[in-house]
């Protein structure tokens, strides 16, 4: 699954989780990010969120 697939399927929610959660979301089901740091996953993603906006 890539990042923006993820993000569309299951958009992070504050109230059914904290961010960590989500970013271990992330790190198990993105592929690719299994071996990255949750910090380098944290950032990868607020980086894609700006650039949506």
């Amino acid at each position: 699954m890539t990042l923006g697939e993820a993000l569309k399927v299951n958009p992070y929610d504050p109230d059914k989780g904290d961010e960590s959660a989500y970013v271990r979301y992330l790190r198990y089901n993105v592929d690719g990010f299994y071996e990255l740091s949750s910090e380098t996953v944290k950032r990868i993603w607020k980086e894609s969120e700006r650039k949506e906006e």
